[in-house]
């Protein structure tokens, strides 16, 4: 199977607002969400499972869903997780905004620099506990995968473990991915899922299967959370969940 995908552009000369923004921006971000996380109270599904498989020596490949970035940074980041952050100018300032909570990341997507990415990933990849994935990102289709987690697997060894978050106080925004954007004094929810094995081979019929089985079992995870919870994922744009 082919991974091959062209390097990415030059970056364009940044204007001056951009580079304010770049430097202040992610580091609003970064303090905000940290009084977000006081604020709300947080419910782990599987906790316990995911301390179990970050104590192994063998490390994991964690999928999450685009959407949930803001929620799964601050709760996770203290657990020695890196990540994949794309080329894009919202990739630059997700970066600076992990960052900030000391994760440090691999620049690339499944559009721009993947192939170098991935290269990178699996040099990383034996000397960290997880790499974190935003399988659907970073422009969609909005919770469908991308193949770069699976063929990160196929090609390390290492299995994937699926993370799904919601919260019960929150905005959606308008953007491709409905990005959940929590409000303080409501209830953060994870839920941790078994680990996913390696595909057997790099065949597109393997890799395309392992693709489905990785969506099949985060579409589980976060149905789960968001039933008992009361929480409705189809949400219009900015509608509040408990206004």
């Amino acid at each position: 199977m082919s991974t091959e995908v062209s390097e990415p552009p030059p970056p364009k000369p940044l204007k001056l607002s951009h580079k304010i923004a770049l430097a202040i921006g992610p580091r609003i971000i970064a303090i905000w969400l940290k009084i977000l996380l006081l604020l709300n109270k947080s419910v782990i599904i599987g906790e316990n499972r995911l301390d179990t498989y970050l104590d192994q020596d063998e490390p994991i490949l964690a999928a999450v869903w685009h959407e949930n970035a803001a929620m799964l940074i601050p709760k996770f980041a203290a657990k020695d997780i890196h990540a994949l952050a794309s080329h894009s100018r919202d990739g630059e300032i997700g970066a600076r905004m992990l960052k900030c909570f000391g994760v440090d990341c691999v620049r690339g997507s499944s559009s721009k620099g993947g192939s170098e990415a991935l290269s990178e990933m699996v040099k990383l990849a034996p000397n960290v506990k997880a790499l974190g994935i935003t399988i659907d990102g970073p422009r969609g289709p909005r919770r469908k995968s991308k193949p770069g987690i699976v063929v990160l697997s196929q090609r390390t060894g290492f299995p994937i473990l699926c993370v799904a978050a919601t919260a019960t106080k929150t905005r959606r925004a308008k953007s491709w991915d409905r990005m959940c954007i929590p409000r303080p004094f409501g209830t953060w929810v994870y839920a941790i899922g078994d680990l996913i094995l390696p595909p057997v081979s790099d065949d597109r019929d393997v890799i395309d299967a392992k693709i489905r089985e990785v969506e099949e079992a985060m579409d589980t995870l976060q149905n789960s959370i968001e039933s008992e919870f009361g929480i409705d994922a189809l949400l219009t744009p900015h509608k509040n969940l408990e206004d």
